[in-house]
């Protein structure tokens, strides 16, 4: 329980300075039975036996196979998954965010979007590695189709409920089973996040650029396009998870940032930057002091509270499950 706390607070340190990890580039020609991972130095939370009799029951399909690799580090798991399901789209988000096959990851890019047309991720990812490559203007081509797609989905809940899934069924009990998921869950979204703040610095800086040109028009609509995608993470099953909701607010900071600072702008409804980033950085403050109380309660956590906390997660977002824990911890203080 200890661990997975301290890694909630980690990741909102985290995915301030996160890049991609360097990764080796996977074998996929290799046989279907993986091999012991010796390069991995990640503890193990299951053991070879558990983790091979979990596949077997479900068959090695893409689900498996990732819960596998969360649970044990073991990157073969993951390059069985890609050699097999390069059409999932949690196989290739799982590929994506850790860059492991960095001389073709435009044809990685192009099976996500293609395998998940409907999620603007994808075109983001893309957009993100167009401005990596100095192709700004296919980046903002990907940033105008996100811009039109209502779906934001980084499988976060799917991850949790089939890593949680994996680890009852290994015996670990409902609360410990619910930590480790969330630790894995969590432990994705960071490395997902890192890349929409490189996106969301890549926008602020082509906006400098067009600003010093004098494209007025053309700065206003990249900063439509970046508050959009900032609200895509803000919103939705997106908006519950706490990082998320930090992340979008940083990254509508960071793309009004590059506006005139004084001047009212139609699409913020006559506020001008200073003023919508103003209310920006006044409304994450109740979620931090949250975080603090949570914090605060954690050690004396139960397993009951800590097995709801997970469940009120998945359900109702990170917020009100913390609120419903530093509630149940008060109710507790009060009646002793």
């Amino acid at each position: 329980m200890v661990l997975a706390a301290a890694g909630m607070a980690v990741a909102l340190l985290f995915v301030n300075s996160r890049t991609h990890p360097q990764a080796a580039p996977m074998d996929v020609s290799s046989s279907a039975e993986p091999q012991p991972d010796l390069d991995d130095v990640r503890p193990e939370k299951i053991t070879r036996e558990q983790a091979q009799a979990w596949l077997a029951k479900h068959d090695r399909n893409a689900m498996s196979l990732l819960a596998v690799f969360r649970a044990t580090g073991g990157k073969n798991y993951l390059s069985e998954a890609a050699k097999i399901f390069p059409d999932d789209p949690r196989v290739v988000l799982a590929i994506l965010s850790r860059d492991v096959f960095p001389a073709e990851r435009r044809k990685w890019l192009e099976l996500f979007k293609a395998s998940s047309p409907s999620n603007s991720l994808a075109n983001y990812l893309s957009a993100e590695n167009y401005f990596k490559e100095g192709q700004p203007d296919e980046a903002v081509r990907e940033l105008g189709e996100a811009a039109g797609k209502s779906q934001f989905d980084n499988c976060a809940r799917e991850i949790q409920a089939n890593s949680e899934q994996l680890y009852k069924d290994v015996g670990k009990s409902p609360a410990g089973a619910a930590t480790e998921a969330m630790a894995d869950m969590t432990e994705e979204d960071v490395l997902e996040l890192a890349d929409v703040r490189r996106v969301a610095y890549a926008i602020k800086n082509l906006m400098q650029d067009k600003l010093a040109a004098g494209e007025v028009e053309t700065v206003n609509h990249l900063a439509q396009t970046g508050m959009m995608m900032a609200e895509k993470l803000n919103s939705g099953d997106s908006g519950k998870i706490l990082i998320n909701k930090l992340m979008g607010n940083a990254s509508e900071v960071l793309v009004l940032s590059a506006l005139d600072q004084n001047l009212p702008c139609n699409f913020l409804g006559g506020l001008t930057p200073a003023q919508a980033v103003q209310q920006i950085k006044e409304e994450p403050r109740p979620s931090r002091e949250l975080a603090a109380r949570f914090f605060a309660a954690y050690p004396e956590v139960s397993g009951f509270e800590m097995t709801g906390y997970h469940q009120r997660s998945m359900i109702y977002g990170k917020a009100e499950a913390m609120q419903w824990v530093v509630e149940q911890q008060t109710s507790a203080g009060a009646a002793k």
